[in-house]
């Protein structure tokens, strides 16, 4: 849902109404979540997650990872999905760099 919000529908997701509402739209209590994200331990939480990120090589937003594959870009979700699926590239293209000879 913040994903469509946000690339699709360009809504603004630093603004608290909206984030309520796309949480009460998926069942939650918008208004408690929101609260409870201002919270210490959720910062705290955050910068650590923020930390992992920088680790692993996250340089923008969306990226995913998954099971050690990295996907940057919107436009990856359906490479995501395939792979959270158990999808894995030919294993002949495991070496494959571009703009290198073999």
């Amino acid at each position: 849902a913040f994903f469509a919000a946000y690339w699709s529908d360009q809504r603004d997701l630093a603004d608290p109404a909206v984030l309520i509402q796309l949480l009460n739209s998926r069942g939650l209590d918008g208004a408690a979540v929101v609260e409870r994200s201002r919270g210490d331990p959720i910062r705290s939480d955050l910068r650590g997650r923020t930390d992992e990120a920088i680790a692993r090589g996250v340089f923008g937003a969306p990226t995913f990872v998954v099971d050690g594959a990295l996907f940057w870009g919107q436009d990856r979700v359906e490479l995501v999905i395939a792979t959270a699926k158990g999808w894995r590239p030919r294993a002949d293209l495991d070496d494959f760099h571009f703009n290198q000879e073999r």
